[in-house]
């Protein structure tokens, strides 16, 4: 009798095990935990190896991890990004290059609107893996004297590249790329003397401090410098998602 016992004890610690792993925690990210998708345009971009996916729980204190829809305003443009992503190795500034694509402006009638945007697109160009989590540092650089606008970044996981949502860690395989939605206040082209125009984009990678500089490209009309006009000193900024610049 008492091996009968021990045999019972001994299947009913396997049914348990077996019960508790096939309720272990899903590791893919909940569709349900998407924003609302940023507006895209129409920007084109070059073909790009789509970088690895993992979700990562936000950092704690200091906001700097936006969730669910969430802004959070970071002074001084061009800043760092988010906390460091645990596991792997960060992407460095070195490792790295910097592509900033546009698209175009005008709205259904034809008109341009008060808001414009551009993607900002990171290519692991190492011969290494290497990780990216949290917000790029962006500012603009003026399109006469090439010095910094002195834009403000404000963070929103709302424009989280495809959907919104949560940051994430952006694992990129050599010459795989990872890609951030940005967007700032314009206005039509009649009666803006004054305001600042930018042909260039300062981005500092997250958890970096060397910046890299990349010309605004109009893919979609031409491969030619492209200017933009700002009428406040705010960008809205994505954290870095999805590889490669979505096509519209």
């Amino acid at each position: 009798m008492r091996s009968q016992r021990l045999a019972v004890t001994v299947v009913a610690a396997l049914a348990a095990t077996v019960v508790l792993t096939a309720c272990g925690p899903d590791e893919s990210p909940s569709p349900g935990a998407a924003a609302a998708a940023p507006a895209r345009t129409a920007a084109a971009a070059t073909p790009t190896p789509t970088a690895r996916v993992t979700p990562v729980a936000p950092a704690s204190g200091g906001g700097k991890v936006g969730g669910g829809g969430s802004a959070t305003p970071v002074s001084g443009g061009g800043g760092g990004g988010a906390a460091t992503a645990p596991g792997g190795t960060r992407c460095h500034s070195s490792d790295l290059s910097l592509e900033v694509i546009q698209g175009p402006q005008e709205g259904a009638s034809g008109s341009i609107g008060p808001t414009g945007d551009f993607y900002i697109q990171l290519t692991n160009t190492s011969s290494h893996i290497c990780n990216l989590f949290g917000y790029p540092g962006v500012e603009l650089l003026d399109a006469t004297t090439g010095k910094p606008l002195g834009m403000k970044d404000v963070r929103s996981s709302a424009l989280a590249l495809p959907s919104g949502g949560e940051p994430m860690q952006q694992t990129l395989d050599p010459h795989t790329a990872a890609a951030a939605y940005v967007r700032f206040d314009t206005r039509p082209p009649g009666g803006t003397a004054g305001f600042p125009r930018a042909t260039k984009v300062q981005v500092i990678p997250p958890d970096e401090t060397q910046p890299l500089v990349a010309p605004i490209l109009k893919r979609d009309a031409s491969p030619d410098d492209h200017t933009i006009m700002v009428t406040s000193t705010t960008l809205t900024v994505g954290p870095m998602g999805a590889a490669a610049v979505p096509m519209g």
